[in-house]
């Protein structure tokens, strides 16, 4: 297994690394044997984050959702961008680092498994080039998002399993995306950027000011343009996101729900719980209860 980098974490950042004793069960259990994550994480703005391997024993996907950063891998270089794919196979040396004046910040995943290689034969990416631009994805950034609350479970095979479906899940969603550098472009406003936008601020509270702001363009425009393409209103997309991931939380986790009020951006649960019933038609309290007894 290629280990992580050792760039210094900030309070942001997330590092999760499966300990060697699960990796050996993970290789022989029939339901991970075949493909199963070894570590990753999320690096904000990753100044100075550098990192050369020039004995590559696993597969590894980075995904840079901000700033930017250069590969050197097959005696090329490559400049990295937000919303660019990187995918660095076994046995393929190389070396990246994060611009100095625009950092990345990036996800990223190593993993294993005798089926590995099977799923990347299955993406289409552009001429073999470990670089694909995918532009930014909310189901790609919420599969991560989901991995790094998962990971509150590890040490059991349950949570492990879990996480080998939800890397499956990622890598064949990538196999059916058609690349292309401006896939769902319109009216200047790419309705993918901006969901994944959404998911990637999940724990914000953002308002239709800083959604338009974001995209360059005024309030106005913004919310019109959005409605037209998406049918319902940039804030109600937004809390919808917000509510699916309180499900999730709830159904994964034990956090209070205070705590996951909190997570998602709202300081005051009882605003929070009352929101959730309006959407869900139950308490957060009485979803719980439900899908337990359901279980």
């Amino acid at each position: 297994m290629s280990r992580p980098s050792h760039w210094k974490l900030t309070p942001d950042a997330i590092r999760h690394i499966i300990p060697r004793t699960w990796m050996d069960e993970l290789k022989k259990h029939p339901l991970t044997t075949g493909l199963y994550p070894t570590s990753f994480g999320y690096y904000p703005h990753a100044t100075e984050h550098s990192m050369v391997r020039n004995a590559h024993d696993d597969w590894l996907l980075l995904y840079c959702v901000e700033g930017r950063a250069t590969l050197e891998a097959d005696e090329k270089t490559y400049s990295i961008k937000k919303g660019d794919l990187v995918i660095l196979p076994f046995g393929l040396n190389h070396k990246y680092w994060a611009d100095d004046g625009d950092p990345w910040s990036v996800y990223w995943l190593h993993f294993e498994g005798i089926r590995a290689n099977d799923f990347l034969q299955n993406l289409k990416r552009p001429d073999d080039s470990p670089v694909w631009h995918l532009g930014l994805q909310a189901h790609l950034i919420e599969s991560f998002q989901s991995l790094f609350e998962i990971r509150e479970k590890s040490y059991r095979m349950d949570a492990y399993i879990y996480e080998s479906s939800l890397l499956r899940q990622m890598l064949s969603f990538l196999g059916q995306i058609q690349v292309s550098p401006e896939s769902n472009e319109y009216v200047n406003l790419n309705l993918d950027e901006v969901h994944a936008y959404m998911q990637h601020e999940i724990r914000k509270t953002l308002d239709l000011d800083e959604l338009a702001s974001h995209f360059n363009m005024s309030r106005f425009n913004f919310a019109k343009v959005y409605q037209k393409l998406s049918g319902t209103s940039p804030i109600a997309y937004f809390i919808s996101r917000k509510i699916k991931h309180a499900c999730f939380l709830l159904d994964t986790t034990t956090k209070s729900i205070g705590d996951i009020a909190d997570e998602l951006g709202y300081s005051d649960t009882y605003y929070f719980s009352r929101l959730f019933k309006r959407k869900m038609g139950y308490s957060p309290k009485h979803y719980r209860l439900l899908n337990h007894r359901l279980r």
